[in-house]
């Protein structure tokens, strides 16, 4: 029991300290001065497999493509295996936060729900420069999507988060 305690006053120590520092972010024209690329991979999305990003920091342009799973086949039919089209996007002025920890966080969105689209924001956390104690390793690159559109079957908002990481990129010039 006590090291319950000891672990709940450390993690509250952890994130006063993270508050503290919250509203300390840089606002940066460009973090990047060229093309970050990465493959990603899905952590527990049940909808993707892994994800491509492309963010050009020169025009603050994000693209991404997400790789939907493949349809599972009822047990006794014969489906025909096909992997589904990669899922795209293209999300323009993005802007680069450099915040207290030194991580580079970039986002970048688009709201097209009043005519029938879908709300998207995605969210870039480079962790490379982290200089904050965590409890665990960061990976290097997070990239975190949301989306929200309206199901008219359904009558209501539908809202998705997942999230991908990588443990490497590349900036090409």
């Amino acid at each position: 029991m006590q090291s319950l305690k000891t672990l709940f006053i450390l993690v509250s120590l952890y994130s006063s300290h993270c508050l503290a520092f919250a509203d300390h972010e840089t606002q940066v024209q460009s973090a990047y001065s060229g093309v970050l690329q990465s493959e990603l991979e899905s952590q527990g999305s049940q909808r993707y497999l892994g994800a491509s990003l492309s963010l050009d920091g020169r025009k603050g342009l994000v693209e991404i493509s997400l790789q939907p799973i493949m349809p599972r086949c009822p047990e006794g039919r014969a489906c025909a295996q096909v992997m589904p089209m990669p899922v795209s996007y293209v999300v323009e002025e993005a802007q680069s936060k450099i915040d207290s920890c030194h991580i580079i966080r970039t986002v970048a969105s688009f709201d097209q729900r009043p005519v029938d689209g879908i709300f998207l924001k995605v969210t870039i956390l480079n962790n490379t420069n982290n200089t904050c104690p965590t409890f665990a390793p960061l990976p290097a690159l997070e990239m975190i999507v949301e989306t929200a559109y309206v199901s008219r079957l359904e009558g209501k908002t539908i809202e998705t988060l997942d999230s991908f990481t990588s443990e490497s990129f590349e900036i090409l010039d």
